[in-house]
């Protein structure tokens, strides 16, 4: 290190035939501000693995969210996919029906014409069978 490095750090060596040597002073002032950079540190490094402790707690949290969305979506996923299934099985019912339907009318109709033939019949009968 240079002097001026040195004297940045707030340290002041003696210069003794051009070379730095450091006076018990420079030394105890030295360990000191190791000493006290060494507890800041550890101040920092606590701190920040609190606060990491917070980031992993709150990325676990939202990683559930995600997992419990996941499962919500492939749920309703299959719930929609069943519903097809379910409105397609209706729609072809619905056509069953509706040809079903179209019979029913068209022989109940052949129904009542008969009925109303029968009763024609009926009542010529009667009516023959009085005069």
């Amino acid at each position: 290190m240079k002097y001026e490095d040195y004297i940045n750090l707030g340290i002041c060596p003696d210069i003794v035939n051009g070379e730095i040597q450091f006076s018990k002073g420079n030394i105890d002032f030295i360990i000191e501000k190791y000493l006290k950079v060494v507890k800041e540190f550890d101040a920092y490094k606590q701190r920040t693995s609190a606060i990491e402790h917070d980031y992993d707690y709150q990325f676990m949290l939202a990683k559930a969210d995600v997992d419990y969305y996941k499962s919500q979506y492939k749920q309703y996923f299959d719930e929609l996919k069943e519903l097809k299934l379910l409105n397609r099985r209706y729609d072809r019912f619905e056509k069953i029906n509706a040809g079903l339907r179209r019979e029913c009318k068209k022989y109940k109709q052949e129904l009542l014409e008969l009925r109303i033939e029968t009763n024609k019949k009926t009542v010529n009968l009667k009516s023959g069978e009085e005069t």
